[in-house]
């Protein structure tokens, strides 16, 4: 600290702050109405339910006067004009609701996007009402300091409860002691995979990422079936949905996490069976490949094929928020003969998108040499 004090003062003071503060014992509780201490998770979860109500539905707003006849506004149209501004305002790197619309999509609207949008808003105010998608809220808790090694929210620990941990604890996985060879988790799901090849499931589970046929969280490890008796071979989870590769090399995938997506862009088009399936199911259009590895991301989701040694190709779920820009459909790449320089080269089709929610082939046919 002498040291400190007379070369980095910013450091000394630091440290000096620190020491006076002392050790920090974070607590998991809050108040309650009538200011009793709650502790437990159930009744947390059921205080913010009750200030969240209490705020967003006041029951004592002042009484406000009827306004003049000629003062009154309720009649009048909302002008494109004043859409325009409004959306010109947005700020970028918002997060979207519900509806996933973003702010950088709608400041990409041309003019006639901006009049279906201003028609939309004179619907709503003529109307009085809005959309679902608009009055509902995405309420997420934010992490700010503490050990986030515990986090169980929605049983994805598999200890029969959903209360945080500070330490590790031993979680069940069957009635038999099972060999794991394989721990993956999402948004607020894990999967393991057993040494003999089966699928191990729990935590969140509202849009059916857990595969076990509904939309219930489960607390403890549970048995995923596929549809066949196949072995599980590798497991990856998305933020709302997990994707397997067995080992007869079938690709199987299930949640509606993507389903909201799917839908906006692929309209009127079907939306393909796995990404509204709450069980486990093949996902089509490899049939002519040899799958070797899958992987997934928040909103995508990629299978590798082919050996490694040979030709490199990748099969990529362009399914995340990719709506109105261009996008490149092929990547060019290869392998050095003796497997260590790889190239990828962006390429660009007229710039436009390749058909989403599918697994689209980027080829790789040009060589380079180190």
């Amino acid at each position: 600290m002498e040291k400190d004090y007379r070369t980095a003062s910013g450091k000394f003071w630091q440290t000096v702050w620190r020491l006076r503060r002392g050790k920090q014992l974070s607590a998991n509780t809050v108040y309650s109405g009538g200011r009793e201490l709650l502790a437990s998770t159930g009744d947390i979860v059921g205080r913010w339910k009750e200030y969240f109500e209490d705020l967003l539905n006041p029951t004592d707003t002042p009484s406000v006067e009827e306004p003049e006849a000629e003062d009154s506004e309720v009649d009048s149209f909302i002008t494109q004009a004043e859409v325009t501004e409004v959306v010109q305002q947005l700020l970028h790197g918002k997060a979207p609701g519900v509806d996933e619309i973003r702010p950088e999509y709608l400041k990409s609207l041309d003019v006639v996007g901006l009049s279906w949008l201003t028609r939309l808003c004179n619907i709503a105010w003529q109307s009085g009402t809005v959309p679902l998608d608009w009055a509902t809220g995405v309420v997420v808790p934010l992490f700010k300091k503490g050990d986030r090694r515990g986090a169980n929210s929605f049983g994805q620990l598999g200890l029969k409860n959903a209360e945080d941990q500070v330490k590790p604890q031993c979680a069940e996985y069957g009635q038999d002691a099972k060999t794991l060879r394989a721990i993956t988790g999402g948004g607020g799901h894990s999967a393991l995979i057993t040494e003999s090849g089966e699928l191990l499931v729990c935590g969140q589970n509202r849009k059916g990422q857990l595969g076990l046929g509904h939309v219930s969280e489960v607390m403890t490890f549970q048995l995923c079936q596929l549809p066949v008796s196949r072995t599980v071979q590798q497991v990856s989870c998305g933020w709302d949905f997990t994707i397997i590769l067995t080992g007869s090399g079938g690709v199987y995938q299930w949640g509606t996490g993507l389903l909201s997506q799917a839908k906006r862009v692929l309209n009127p088009q079907p939306v393909p069976d796995h990404l509204s399936s709450k069980e486990p199911c093949l996902v089509t259009g490899l049939d002519h490949v040899s799958a070797k590895s899958v992987s997934a991301g928040s909103a995508h989701c990629a299978c590798l094929t082919g050996e490694i040694s040979q030709e490199v190709q990748w099969l990529l779920c362009l399914l995340n928020q990719l709506g109105g820009v261009e996008c490149p459909c092929e990547v060019l790449a290869d392998v050095d003969p003796k497997g260590e320089v790889i190239v990828l080269t962006p390429c660009h089709k007229n710039g436009h998108l390749p058909p989403v929610g599918h697994f689209i082939p980027l080829q790789c046919p040009q060589k380079t040499s180190g």
